[in-house]
């Protein structure tokens, strides 16, 4: 991602980098050592394996992560004082946010 300089970012965009940074972290440290036979295993026929999830998050990244790169660098001169996380995923995966409030 395009970087900016840390004075004209706000403390939300920060931590966002920061956690998608520690993000990319655990998800190796997870993997490593990994042999091809462990990265494709399936609990069940319909669950996904560990490269079907990293595959998933992948493609996420390289959806996500160009346009919020533009929304930062193209942003208006206004100010957001704070993001708070999980306010959009109802929206992007209806499915899954019924789903989840089913099961509560």
């Amino acid at each position: 991602m395009p970087s900016l300089p840390d004075a004209e970012r706000r403390p939300w965009s920060l931590r966002l980098l920061s956690e998608l940074e520690a993000a990319d972290r655990r998800a190796l440290e997870i993997v490593k050592g990994l042999d091809a036979a462990q990265l494709n295993w399936n609990l069940r026929p319909q669950s996904w394996s560990i490269a079907q999830c990293l595959d998933q998050l992948l493609l996420a990244n390289n959806v996500y992560l160009p346009a919020l790169a533009s929304a930062l660098r193209e942003r208006r001169r206004t100010k957001v004082p704070e993001i708070t996380p999980g306010l959009v995923r109802p929206l992007v995966h209806p499915q899954l946010h019924r789903n989840e409030r089913e099961r509560a």
